[in-house]
């Protein structure tokens, strides 16, 4: 599709203007031509990652996994894959393909070393305060990661990006973490946003429209010398009208269509300028309406998959040590048995306790999972003397959470 071309030549081209030295200005001298070609084609099979690889879900991806390695590997594709187009008549082997563990999605191009290293190599020491409140910790991990480096490349081209994921995925919070802390405060402006069902276009316009500043007779934007990132969060909850249009999201697709939209009261036009949209929501289905390909064009869409029980077991690791170091040693020593005992009993009730219509409810997520642990975390010094008492209140919160759920004794 059109769309996914454009994505991956957006994303190659952010890819290499934070690798290269495209601004003479900044940059005095150039770098060699050998490695300059390396650079390029680690770039070009990393966009090629993110952008037609991305969009697919789990499964997807292991099959754009082994798609993208046979490309790589100068093999023919066209009859395993039952594409339209012919193979070439002779595609190069790559110099620099990735690496056999594990998949595509797993590794970036080091800018430094030119070689492929996984996501993790980007996580650098995190360290828990002790005053911390459990609900407000986020360990980074390759997921987090890498949804943040997508985030940040493509702001710095200026590019519009959305993501999209089932809940509790981290979507909302990597970019408020990124929006809150990473991006300069001295270029960049946040106006941050949810859309519901009952959002409606007048509303969205006096949100932005109320935020933005006066630059000259007819045009508007942020502060001068900045660039606004306009934060929106559910983007296609919106209910459709008569029509099947959802008339936030046209008005936001009038702005990137044609910079901007007309006041109500005055009925002039207002130009609107230095905006950039990042958005985030979950799957079509269950009240999402599909957005319209009209608007979904002009962004870079990232499917952010499930966290991979590695990343699950390393994310409530990190929490529950940090929380049961307080406690006696016995205590503190079961942190990962109660762990890996709650991600595999989030897993079970996952697979085998599915929705039906007269069991509608039954949609577990990792939300469920983070509520057991933050329960743990919710008792004090005196409650968890021993292992049994940490049994007892993880039986507890289990049952709180998947157990009072269900509708009969069989489940």
């Amino acid at each position: 599709q059109n769309w996914l071309v454009c994505n991956l030549l957006k994303m190659l081209m952010a890819i290499l203007c934070s690798e290269l030295p495209l601004d003479e200005e900044k940059y005095d001298k150039d770098i060699a031509m050998k490695e300059k070609e390396v650079k390029v084609e680690n770039a070009f099979w990393q966009a090629l990652t993110w952008s037609f690889g991305c969009t697919t879900d789990t499964a997807g991806r292991k099959v754009m996994n082994e798609f993208i390695r046979e490309c790589q590997a100068g093999l023919p594709v066209k009859e395993k894959y039952d594409l339209i187009a012919a193979d070439p008549t002779m595609r190069p082997v790559s110099k620099t393909p990735f690496p056999d563990k594990d998949t595509i999605f797993e590794y970036f191009a080091n800018g430094l070393t030119n070689k492929w290293e996984p996501w993790t190599k980007k996580i650098v020491g995190f360290d828990i305060p002790r005053d911390a409140m459990a609900h407000q910790i986020t360990v980074p991990t390759a997921d987090t990661v890498r949804s943040a480096y997508m985030l940040q490349t493509c702001v710095a081209s200026e590019y519009h990006i959305l993501f999209s994921g089932l809940t509790g995925t981290g979507k909302t919070v990597v970019i408020q973490q990124e929006l809150l802390k990473r991006f300069d405060k001295d270029r960049y402006s946040v106006i941050a946003f949810a859309f519901s069902a009952q959002t409606t276009a007048n509303q969205t316009q006096d949100i932005i429209d109320g935020k933005l500043d006066k630059r000259k007779k007819g045009t508007f934007g942020p502060p001068l010398n900045k660039r606004c990132l306009m934060f929106i969060d559910d983007m296609n909850m919106p209910a459709k009208e008569t029509y099947g249009a959802q008339p936030p999201i046209e008005l936001l697709r009038q702005w990137m269509d044609t910079g901007g939209w007309y006041d109500r009261k005055t009925s002039e036009f207002r130009n609107l300028v230095d905006l950039n949209f990042i958005g985030a929501m979950g799957p079509p289905g269950a009240g999402r309406p599909f957005l319209t390909g009209r608007f979904q064009r002009h962004f870079n869409l990232i499917f952010v998959t499930p966290f991979e029980q590695e990343s699950l077991l390393r994310i409530f690791n990190t929490v529950m040590q940090w929380f049961l170091g307080r406690f006696p040693g016995a205590v503190a020593g079961a942190s990962q048995a109660v762990v890996k005992s709650t991600v595999q009993l989030y897993e079970d009730m996952s697979a085998e306790m599915l929705p039906t219509p007269a069991k509608c409810h039954y949609t577990f997520n990792l939300r469920d999972l983070a509520k057991v642990h933050l329960g743990i975390c919710a008792c004090e010094k005196r409650s968890l003397e021993t292992v049994e008492d940490l049994a007892r209140c993880w039986a507890h919160e289990a049952h709180r959470v998947f157990h009072d759920r269900l509708v009969s004794k069989d489940d």
